[in-house]
């Protein structure tokens, strides 16, 4: 007996597009490029295999005899399958920011052939987890640990709400020798600073939506990453009390 496959984007469910839509195989395909030089007796490989895309292919087939009925269906699988949050059942408890770019071809004669869509993540190339790990701290001055799932390095993220009293122009966050330090932040009593990764992956600071990003100081690191399957100390440091929580979305190849 066939397994049955679930697939949503941005948590419409593929399956509940049409009931006469039936999901025959989801395939993966990772595109690398791994950058070699010529010696003596074959090629050596210079540096590591860089990871540049990730596709995910959605082969299906319409249960309908009608030609314009299952063009209809075809035309409302193309219509849903745009950017967004990937999820598989396939790949529980996790996600993927991708592009549909292969929209599903159809033909008029042969019904029962497979159609296909793909899916491609360009940014951020592997799966991450659909909930975060998170960790609570407090304090102008204190540290929490984190232990991310996963099979690569995750970026940190974290919400900083200032409880003070007054304004805190100062933040710093730092975990396995990285640092982030931002001044001039201008963070008044009761809102919020959010550091973290977009669905690109691109590394953003916001005061209640607001960019920050420009308040980084120049011996900044461009971000801060953590291990998974092992506890990650992050320290945290401001000029007024404030609870913070931490979190981090393991990511799985």
């Amino acid at each position: 007996m066939r397994e049955e496959i679930s697939c949503a984007l941005n948590g419409v469910d593929f399956a509940g597009l049409d009931p006469r839509l039936y999901i025959q195989d989801v395939e993966e395909r990772v595109k690398t490029r791994v950058d070699t030089a010529d010696r003596r007796g074959g090629a050596r490989l210079c540096g590591c295999p860089e990871r540049l895309s990730l596709s995910v292919t959605l082969r299906f087939m319409v249960k309908e005899r009608d030609r314009a009925a299952r063009q209809s269906v075809v035309s409302r699988v193309n219509g849903w399958a745009k950017a967004g949050w990937l999820t598989l059942s396939t790949r529980p408890g996790l996600r993927l920011y991708a592009h549909c770019t292969q929209p599903a071809d159809s033909e008029t004669l042969r019904w029962s052939r497979d159609m296909q869509v793909t899916f491609t993540a360009f940014d951020a190339p592997w799966w991450q987890e659909r909930f975060p790990v998170t960790a609570a701290l407090r304090g102008a001055e204190a540290s929490a640990a984190l232990r991310p799932a996963g099979t690569r390095s995750c970026a940190l993220e974290a919400d900083i709400l200032n409880e003070s009293g007054g304004t805190v122009n100062r933040i710093s966050l730092a975990v396995n020798g990285q640092s982030m330090t931002f001044e001039g932040v201008a963070l008044a009593a009761g809102r919020r600073m959010t550091v973290g990764r977009d669905e690109r992956g691109l590394l953003y600071a916001r005061v209640d939506g607001e960019g920050r990003l420009d308040r980084r100081t120049a011996d900044s690191d461009d971000g801060l990453t953590l291990y998974p399957a092992r506890n990650n100390t992050v320290g945290f440091s401001a000029d007024g009390v404030c609870a913070v929580t931490l979190s981090a979305r393991g990511v799985y190849d």
